[in-house]
């Protein structure tokens, strides 16, 4: 029972630790680029 309470918190910091990279790029220089693009797609049709 305790090694299996273990692994369930491994793989919750795990998918946590992910969520927070994924939001980490979000807002850095992907983000930036994504929204300039879509400002040249929606200047230029």
């Amino acid at each position: 029972m305790t090694w299996y309470v273990f692994t369930l918190i491994l793989i919750l910091a795990i998918f946590l630790l992910a969520s927070v990279i994924v939001r980490f790029q979000e807002t850095g220089i992907a983000h930036q680029s994504d929204f300039y693009m879509f400002q040249a797609i929606e200047k230029n049709p």
